[in-house]
């Protein structure tokens, strides 16, 4: 009876669910009318969730338009458990790929960006690498160094200026609508180094370092990385940046 209730939320037809209750007194058209209550009432709770998940995307899309797309993402994308804290990450390259939204192509990094600072702001407490932390290691070993990135980091590039579009969604005084900016490309860091999520402006060269870092790569290969950017890339100022931004929770040293 469960799997034929979840197969006609799912919109795969009330056949099974009305032979489950063939001889009750719901069968029939009294059936389906309440069966279609459940329906709208998960569609609104998704769609809610979606909003909550998304208040840029909001304003910039206004209310009508995100829940129609949020509707539309709902029906393809069902949730896969009932965590709904954890549902809806997957919006924005739908979002990408919606003609209705294709004159707005920073709608979807402005919804990454979204996701990036709701994953940080779920993300596991865990205590901070401080430069001190590092004072036992050899000088002639710096370049062998792991550094661990915080739980709460998330890494976002974008050709866009979407941090600024982001805040400029998020101000009280700013119409519901799309909203025209120009700027140039972003690289952004987002951390919650303690309560409060922070959105931080990276250099295209600290951003490929910082990449380079998260997938576990030495300090050494990562400032070869940045290098590859840009050849003045300062390696010191840098990482002294990122300990001050509580970045890192841990470090290891490779035999």
């Amino acid at each position: 009876m469960q799997a034929a209730f979840a197969a006609a939320m799912a919109g795969e037809g009330d056949g099974a669910i009305a032979g489950t209750l063939a001889g009750r007194e719901e069968e029939g058209p009294r059936a389906r009318t309440r069966l279609d209550i459940y329906r709208n009432n998960i569609a609104s709770a998704l769609v809610r969730t979606l909003e909550g998940l998304y208040p840029a995307l909001v304003r910039l899309m206004g209310r009508d338009f995100f829940a129609r797309v949020a509707r539309d993402y709902a029906r393809s994308h069902p949730p896969a458990h009932g965590r709904l804290l954890e549902y809806g990450f997957h919006l924005p390259e739908f979002v990408a790929g919606y003609e209705a939204a294709s004159r707005y192509p920073w709608f979807a990094d402005v919804g990454r960006l979204e996701v990036a600072w709701h994953r940080a702001y779920i993300s596991a407490e865990a205590k901070a690498l401080r430069a001190h932390d590092l004072a036992g290691v050899p000088p002639a070993r710096m370049a062998d160094l792991g550094l661990v990135l915080h739980p709460s980091c998330q890494r976002l590039a974008s050709r866009y200026p979407v941090s600024r579009i982001w805040r400029i969604a998020l101000e009280d005084e700013v119409p519901e609508g799309a909203i025209e900016v120009e700027g140039d490309a972003e690289w952004l860091l987002v951390v919650r180094p303690g309560a409060e999520v922070e959105v931080r402006t990276l250099e295209e060269s600290g951003f490929a370092f910082l990449g380079a870092l998260a997938a576990g790569r030495s300090l050494g290969a990562a400032y070869e990385s940045a290098c590859a950017v840009d050849p003045d890339f300062d390696l010191q100022a840098h990482l002294a940046g990122l300990l001050a931004g509580e970045t890192f929770a841990g470090f290891r040293l490779d035999p």
